[in-house]
């Protein structure tokens, strides 16, 4: 099922850039480097949910740039294990028996699997993956997204969500960060 899933956030990435040259060059300049917006892809796949998100460095940790010395390499290494525990991230209904498999978080500055630092130029983000199987999915009818609270930086989310009903494009704020299946 993993890998249904999986299939259905790449799909998601597709549809979203197929929906015109204009759109998709826009989301190529400006996806990750608009500042305050982060972007949130939800598939429920039966029991299967799995959540990937990406945010702006200068929205995690106040930079976007490798680390220039201990502090932000210490600041990153909070970020990351923030993002990496999901009950902090996410309030999943109890009813609905979720059970997490998954929960992964990178920043592409530490990411370079050869040491390079990246251009200090370069804008990078955060990126995080969770996974969960639920028991009774039907539960699922709206997930509170948490970010807010922990990265104040981020103003909104854009979510892209396949769910039961469909797929429908949402708009997350601190003041409504409820995710709706």
């Amino acid at each position: 099922m993993r890998i249904l899933v999986g299939m259905t956030l790449i799909a998601m990435t597709t549809a979203a850039a197929a929906s015109g040259p204009a759109a998709a060059t826009e989301r190529r300049e400006h996806g990750a480097h608009r500042h305050g917006h982060a972007t949130l892809q939800a598939a429920l796949d039966g029991g299967q949910l799995e959540i990937a998100v990406e945010a702006p460095g200068m929205d995690i940790v106040g930079f976007e740039h490798a680390p220039g010395d201990d502090a932000q390499k210490a600041k990153i290494a909070a970020a990351l294990r923030r993002l990496g525990d999901a009950g902090a991230m996410f309030d999943l209904p109890e009813a609905a028996g979720c059970a997490l498999t998954e929960a992964e978080a990178e920043q592409e500055a530490l990411a370079d699997a050869h040491g390079q630092k990246a251009d200090a130029a370069d804008h990078t983000a955060f990126h995080a993956h969770y996974g969960w199987t639920c028991a009774k999915p039907e539960a699922l009818q709206t997930i509170r997204v948490r970010y807010f609270e922990h990265f104040p930086g981020i103003a909104e989310i854009d979510a892209a969500v396949i769910g039961p009903s469909g797929q429908t494009a949402q708009e997350l704020t601190p003041q409504s960060p409820q995710l709706q299946f």
